[in-house]
């Protein structure tokens, strides 16, 4: 062995001993049949030029030469961290001293520092999936084995919440636009009118905001959104109220009658579930039927201040939880004083 690390060998050939990566030789040493490839004079160990070989091992026939070993990684703390990087590790293994790099499968770690020759401490780069922890120093890189082994772990996904809606109420059909405001909507699956579901939304690049149009429905109702990370809690914030709509009267029939009342009239419009009162002027009719949405069956109370021989024409008005129809002369009813 000379100085600097270079490796030297002479003697029998036959089998490669001189450790040049061939089996022949300047020379041939011994008598046939017995005579084989050697070399009497020192020859280049080959491979292990200017190495720093720090000893040999001899044998009759081999030679084994020797240096420093490699590093090597024997366990990670944690084995797992999120893809943005960030995570610190702690790296147990050997001949740690004199690192010169740790990487995170293919990617430089973010920084690192050599406690001593058996721990390192890195901050892992940005990455994904599972890689391989390794350590370089001048002697070489660490084997990859199971336990350098580091798993980028997708973060929980977190529940969607809803801080707001804008509007906050709209009409019992639905078609309503409705600007939710919140958090984590991202990946929104559905989004939810009470029971009802929202046949079209969109949301948001940030996350932050979903447009939705309102299903039909009715009262006050919760609105959900749901995401991957689960649906978000139900708060005041998030209620929604569904506006009964305005009745409409459009026709009355037969829409004249006596000033003493009694007869029946079909009342035709439309929005008129829930009916409460039938009004003919200022005279509530006490008994009437809301056949559909579409048609109020209602008995005529008697005129007020109908004097024989007069006429009358008052409003035919209904009352609904949408409210009270509005006039017109579509809704026209009138006492006849003669009959």
């Amino acid at each position: 062995m000379l100085e600097g690390g270079a490796l030297v060998a002479w003697g029998n050939n036959g089998e490669g001993q001189l450790g040049d990566g061939t089996s022949a030789g300047p020379e041939r040493c011994g008598s046939p049949p017995t005579e084989e490839a050697c070399a009497t004079t020192p020859v280049l160990a080959g491979g292990l030029t200017n190495t720093d070989v720090k000893g040999i091992a001899a044998g009759d026939w081999h030679s084994l030469a020797f240096g420093p070993p490699n590093p090597t990684v024997t366990a990670l703390s944690p084995k797992e961290g999120l893809p943005t990087g960030g995570t610190v590790v702690s790296i147990t293994g050997n001949e740690l001293n004199g690192a010169t790099a740790v990487k995170f499968g293919s990617a430089n770690a973010s920084a690192f520092h050599v406690e001593s020759n058996t721990a390192i401490t890195a901050i892992a780069p940005q990455g994904s999936g599972v890689v391989d922890v390794t350590v370089t120093t001048p002697e070489g890189t660490s084997p990859t084995s199971t336990a350098d082994r580091f798993s980028y772990m997708n973060p929980a996904v977190a529940a969607p919440k809803v801080s707001g809606l804008s509007p906050r109420e709209g009409p019992a059909p639905g078609g309503t636009t409705v600007t939710i405001s919140g958090n984590n909507l991202t990946g929104a699956t559905a989004v939810q009118f009470g029971a009802n579901r929202a046949a079209h939304f969109s949301v948001n690049p940030e996350g932050t905001s979903i447009t939705a149009i309102s299903p039909a429905g009715t009262g006050t109702v919760d609105v959900t959104v749901t995401t991957s990370g689960g649906t978000s809690t139900t708060t005041a914030a998030d209620r929604f109220t569904y506006r009964a709509l305005a009745p409409t009267v459009s026709g009355v029939k037969p829409n004249e009658g006596p000033a003493h009342g009694g007869i029946y009239v079909a009342i035709t419009g439309s929005n008129f579930a829930h009916a409460s009162a039938v009004m003919f002027g200022e005279a509530m009719s006490t008994n009437f039927t809301d056949v559909s949405e579409g048609m109020i069956v209602a008995e005529v109370p008697e005129g007020k201040s109908v004097q024989f021989g007069t006429h009358q024409t008052v409003p035919v008005t209904v009352t609904t939880p949408g409210g009270t129809s509005a006039t017109s002369s579509a809704d026209e009813f009138t006492y006849n004083g003669s009959l």
